[in-house]
């Protein structure tokens, strides 16, 4: 309760410093709360609040392994999401694979081969910017871990809405009413982009006008970790 309360107070002083102006837009995250080590039964858990948005991730590893699923070389990253309500279905296995290739570049798999690491996602609720959300919790579940990692990866969702704006961590109100929507992952520097998910129609100079955007968002949500 004590490591809850103190995360807590932490982010009330990060959530003041993750208000910055970048250029005309404005990069305001939605407050955000962070829970680690919850669940017994993982190496390592984290349950991240977005806003409305709730995400409890459960992390497992390095571990046994199939051996089908055997890698010589490297540990096999596994990841397994859970809806909210019912089974997954096309678009959660769509997103599995998605994650999986997002988070496997982060995690030092050299150093486990033969072996198995396995992320597990609950969503608990969604009121927009889920995917980011969902990669910042897998990132504070695998530091929970102790998981040895490349760089602590730094995920934004940005929505470029109709009348040119930008909307960071939109909810699912304004990714409705938005043109497209962008979520960014970037590494430690925040300078490289490492990963990035687009849905709907949008010109190379506007995508990246939203990546440009989204780093000082990222900054301070490397910050917050």
């Amino acid at each position: 309760a004590s490591c809850v309360l103190e995360i807590v107070q932490v982010v009330n002083v990060l959530c003041a410093a993750m208000d910055m102006d970048t250029e005309n837009e404005k990069a305001s995250l939605r407050h955000c709360v962070c829970e680690q080590g919850l669940l017994n039964r993982c190496d390592g858990s984290a349950r991240l609040q977005q806003g409305s948005t709730s995400v409890m991730v459960g992390v497992f590893g390095p571990a046994e392994v199939r051996m089908s699923k055997e890698l010589s070389n490297r540990a096999t990253v596994e990841v397994t999401y859970k809806p909210k309500v019912g089974l997954p279905v096309v678009k959660h296995r769509a997103l599995e694979q998605l994650i999986r290739c997002t988070c496997e570049p982060c995690i030092l798999t050299a150093l486990h081969p033969r072996s198995l690491v396995s992320i597990t996602i609950q969503e608990e609720h969604d009121d927009g910017s889920l995917l980011s959300c969902t990669l910042n919790a897998i990132c504070l579940a695998l530091m929970d871990a102790g998981m040895a990692m490349n760089y602590p990866m730094a995920a934004v969702s940005c929505a470029l809405m109709t009348d040119g704006d930008l909307v960071f961590d939109p909810t699912a109100e304004q990714e409705k009413e938005a043109k497209a929507t962008v979520t960014s992952i970037f590494d430690k520097s925040c300078a490289d982009v490492v990963s990035c998910h687009a849905v709907g129609a949008l010109t190379v100079d506007q995508l990246d006008r939203c990546l440009e955007a989204c780093k000082p968002a990222a900054a301070s949500i490397q910050q917050f970790y």
